[in-house]
């Protein structure tokens, strides 16, 4: 292949490490792209000469990158670095793009729309590969339909595209020994960019782990996802976009925690002794406990507005809300001109609905919160998100003069029903928010269980109205398109191309 006259409009840089037989494969694919205007550069992080007489067959360009502790955020950073492309594209040495379509598709939402900083491709596991956790990486990460994230960090490092002039602000962070593709997307969301999934571009990607292989890895990246978590909610990201943080209340903690979460992810790969890794998680842990109870009760007389600052920004991690901010409060303030007397939700989750329900509610309200005791999206930080100690974060979410009952169960359990019956004492809620269980029979039973409690012209809610989710078994979009419900609807929904969220309002017939 001659030299290109000019810059080829993208980048595909090539990490891997003594991998001939998988570098052929792949090098094979790339050049088979329907795509053409690109380069192809290979960072070898400490091949042998196998692995160079293989790339010696292809029109590449070969940098060789060599340090004693492999850190791949440095080793992309070095690739990118030499990259003449207005796109680049990173592609791991162990990920084969499965047709001549995968850099075609990969690239596209680039072209398309500009506020797109990035595209990450599906990830697929071949018939012959019986390995367990591959598959269900594959089956879990990742479905069949487009989306775009404007708030949820997602991963581009095995095979993604990524504006150049982006990278060129923020390069990828070379403290993150693991996650730095997710760091990075956290960034540019932060500085108003979405991150796109093509499922059309599709990669064979395989690890091959063992169970101790399995479990080692992602220790580190829950740590590394821990870290990210404390820099989103101390508004690390958001600062280094040039804006200001959503709850500068966050701020006094941040040292404190972004230190600790070092110290731990150090920990996993044994640079510190175990007691220094389990200081640096309790320390922070118990640190920001104290933060969001003393937070939430300074909030108990505050605002809707105020409130969604808190469990949406610095708060989320123990008493966040599963919601998209521009769908939940237009659907409170304009569903409910006056204040609830009597409200209730069925599905907690971390609670942060729950207190953006209190704070809508009357001041004087009957505020109602039905949950399986330890849900599965209560949160996964071991005795701060289940448990007595988050009872009494909940607890805290309740104005000075509400009456808040937190009730533990199935709700499909007639001794369940019978203790939300005894709750309401007689009364009729004005609200009920339906956010249980997903399947079609969960949320019809919550449906047929638990309207009846709501008083003629009053309201029943339903989350997750937007398709996206149905292979994971959430149908309630299918129950709010097909079930015949009394009453007039109207759907909250921020954007109709995202995937899952969205509220559906069902005002009973006066």
């Amino acid at each position: 292949m001659p030299p290109p006259t000019k810059p080829p409009k993208v980048s595909i840089v090539i990490n891997t490490l003594d991998r001939p037989g998988a570098s052929a494969r792949l090098l094979d694919a790339v050049f088979r792209q329907r795509r053409k205007d690109f380069e192809v550069i290979v960072v070898d992080v400490g091949s042998g000469d196998e692995a160079f007489k293989v790339y010696g067959r292809y029109p590449v360009r070969v940098l060789k990158y060599r340090s004693p502790v492999l850190n791949y955020a440095k080793a992309v950073n070095f690739g990118i670095a030499q990259a003449r492309g207005d796109y680049v594209v990173r592609l791991s040495g162990d990920a084969i793009p499965a047709d001549e379509h995968w850099l075609e598709e990969l690239t596209s939402p680039l072209d398309a729309d500009a506020e797109v900083a990035g595209v990450f491709s599906r990830w697929i596991n071949p018939a012959w590969n019986k390995n367990l956790f591959d598959a269900l990486y594959a089956a879990l990460c990742f479905g069949d339909r487009r989306a775009e994230y404007s708030h949820d960090p997602r991963w581009l490092g095995t095979s993604g595209s990524l504006r150049r002039s982006l990278w060129e602000r923020y390069p990828f962070d070379e403290s993150m020994s693991l996650c730095e593709d997710i760091d990075w997307s956290a960034q540019v969301q932060a500085a108003g960019y979405k991150i796109a999934y093509e499922p059309a571009s599709r990669v064979y990607h395989l690890h091959g782990y063992g169970l101790a292989s399995f479990l080692t890895r992602n220790l580190g990246i829950f740590l590394f996802m821990s870290k990210i978590e404390l820099r989103q909610m101390t508004g690390y990201y958001r600062r280094r976009a040039g804006a200001p943080p959503s709850d500068a209340g966050a701020l006094s903690l941040a040292a404190l925690m972004l230190v600790a979460a070092d110290l731990a992810a150090a920990a996993a790969f044994g640079v510190w002794p175990a007691l220094a890794a389990a200081a640096a998680l309790v320390l922070p842990a118990a640190a920001y406990y104290a933060y969001c109870l003393l937070k939430l009760k300074a909030l108990s007389g505050a605002g809707l507005a105020e409130t969604a600052d808190f469990v949406f920004g610095p708060g989320c991690a123990l008493v966040g809300a599963l919601q998209n901010r521009a769908e939940i409060i237009p659907f409170l303030r304009e569903c409910l001109p006056r204040p609830p007397r009597a409200v209730a939700e069925i599905g907690r989750g971390k609670g942060g609905s729950l207190a953006l329900l209190c704070r809508a509610a009357a001041a004087d309200a009957l505020v109602i919160s039905l949950d399986l005791p330890g849900g599965a999206l209560s949160g996964t930080i071991p005795g701060l998100t289940r448990g007595a100690l988050h009872r009494t974060l909940l607890e805290a979410m309740r104005g000075p003069g509400q009456d808040l009952r937190l009730i533990e169960g199935d709700s499909r359990s007639p001794a369940v029903r019978t203790q939300f019956a005894r709750a309401l004492a007689g009364r009729r809620l004005d609200l009920l928010f339906i956010d249980g269980d997903h399947s079609f029979a969960g949320v019809r039973s919550d449906f047929e269980l638990y309207a009846g409690f709501v008083k003629a012209g009053g309201i029943v809610a339903f989350h997750d109205i937007q398709p996206g989710c149905e292979e994971l078994g959430a149908e309630v979009s299918r129950f709010w398109r097909e079930s015949r419900l009394p009453g007039s609807r109207r759907e909250f929904i921020a954007d109709p191309a995202q995937v899952s969220r969205g509220i559906g309002a069902l005002r009973l017939r006066a």
